[in-house]
């Protein structure tokens, strides 16, 4: 498969590192544990930092993806930052 529509699709190498990342953020919704709900988003925040260094550079500077791909890459990015933030925000208001 090309590398412009795994990309596109979600399914490129390092887009892995961020679905579990998402599972343990949305998971946390499901813990009444404050120290576990803390836990889970420090893990997940940690798998999104591991996601973007990875991410981010193909997406700026490859030459192997087309330029829609890498734009949609990196609007993507900034999308799941703001989504992680969002989430953080609400659990931890919900815990205060």
């Amino acid at each position: 498969m090309d590398e412009n529509i795994k990309e596109f699709l979600g399914i490129g190498k390092h887009d892995f590192w961020y679905y579990p990342g998402l599972a343990l953020a949305i998971g946390s919704f499901w813990v009444s544990s404050p120290a576990a709900v803390v836990a889970l988003l420090v893990i997940s925040t940690g798998l999104l930092v591991v996601f973007l260094v990875k991410s981010t550079p193909r997406y700026l500077g490859s030459r192997e993806l087309h330029r829609g791909t890498r734009a949609f890459g990196l609007v993507g990015n900034v999308f799941l930052v703001l989504m992680q933030i969002a989430i953080v925000v609400f659990r931890v208001l919900r815990l205060s």
